[in-house]
């Protein structure tokens, strides 16, 4: 114990007039390059309140195109309840907001349907994928992705694997001389699902299709027949032609909220504005990914207003279908500009619907000013 104590105090003296030891080196920083990597969901066991539940339809988010560490895992869990009609709701993604892969989960979540009867709360799912090299994805995804395209375009090297050893596309696309689309009227569409068919093909020397099958596809029978039936009627330029694949897509029916908010009173009317209070007002943006598949929803948000007519203490109340469009009203609220007023205004309520008018028209408005 003495020699310890005598190392210790010495040490500093003994070290004296000794050249100063060189400092360590920084660690060096690795980089893993990034590729482009297909990523497709797959959901695991849907659970309410601990307890497995049944499926009717769980539909398939749409893959991505993503910039990825190769190995890098993805996963994303998803908290909701079911109501007594089978429809999901209240969906909230579990972790940090605004993560920016898997922007179709939530939608295709809300567009999902389960087995009616008694209502569920406290419901989970996670969605876990992998990115998969262009080279190694499976064809069915890469066409799929070709029709939806949401996060760029596809590079030339899933082209050329889409089309195979066949002449169909080289050394130029065949010419279309006569172009006839499916009777969408007479094929009922999927509330928010995008039902598609790939039809495989040749081209006779005459121009005229040949042998028409189904290559992939969500499997619709009624979206088959009329793909088939139309390009059956389509006529090419003269040349034979192996190995050609043309795809056709049915829109998705527009699919309305779960349900609809209760009007609250609206004591402070006067206080909030008239309805041409706006200076600034709000800009009608609809969440893209809930866009694409005609689905509907609503947030009611609280705020205050300052005697010169901004906005602020901005909070949602509630949102449907899913937390998604509680944040997309915040963002719109945000840069409306009242006109200025004696002393402003607080405990502000604004129901924002967004509604698709029509089959790929979309409307996102404050609908009813509202006060607590």
């Amino acid at each position: 114990m003495a020699t310890s104590a005598w190392t210790a105090a010495w040490l500093p003296l003994l070290l004296q007039g000794q050249p100063a030891a060189a400092p360590y080196p920084p660690p060096p920083i690795v980089t893993v390059p990034l590729e482009q990597r297909l990523v497709v969901w797959r959901p695991g066991e849907v659970r309410c309140d601990g307890a497995a539940v049944a499926v009717s339809a769980l539909r398939r988010p749409a893959p991505e195109l993503r910039h990825l560490v190769p190995s890098a895992p993805l996963d994303a869990t998803f908290a909701f309840a079911i109501d007594a009609h089978g429809r999901p709701h209240s969906i909230a993604r579990s972790g940090p907001p605004g993560f920016a892969i898997g922007a179709d989960l939530a939608p295709s979540l809300a567009a999902s349907r389960f087995p009616a009867g008694a209502a569920h709360v406290r419901c989970a799912v996670t969605y876990s994928a992998t990115g998969t090299s262009i080279a190694a994805a499976d064809i069915a995804d890469l066409v799929e992705y070709s029709i939806r395209q949401a996060t760029g375009r596809l590079p030339r090297e899933a082209w050329d694997r889409i089309a195979g050893s066949g002449n169909c596309f080289s050394p130029s696309r065949p010419q279309a001389l006569v172009r006839v689309s499916p009777d969408h009227r007479a094929v009922p569409g999927t509330p928010g699902h995008i039902e598609w068919s790939a039809l495989a093909f040749d081209i006779a020397t005459a121009g005229a299709p040949t042998g028409i099958r189904v290559a992939h596809g969500t499997g619709n029978p009624a979206v088959e027949r009329a793909a088939v039936e139309a390009l059956s009627q389509w006529r090419f330029a003269e040349g034979e032609r192996r190995g050609c694949l043309m795809p056709f897509a049915r829109s998705a029916q527009n699919l309305p909220a779960p349900y609809q908010p209760t009007p609250s009173s609206n004591q402070q009317a006067a206080a909030c504005g008239s309805d041409d209070r706006w200076l600034t007002p709000p800009r009608p943006t609809y969440p893209e990914a809930y866009r694409r598949r005609g689905i509907e929803g609503w947030a009611r948000v609280t705020y205050d207003v300052a005697p010169w007519g901004q906005i602020g203490n901005v909070a949602v109340v509630e949102a449907q279908p899913s937390d998604d469009f509680g944040r997309q009203a915040l963002s719109i609220l945000r840069l409306a500009r009242t006109k200025p007023s004696d002393q402003g205004a607080t405990g502000c309520t604004e129901l924002v619907r967004f509604v698709m008018e029509a089959e790929g028209k979309e409307t996102a408005e404050p609908g009813e000013r509202e006060a607590p």
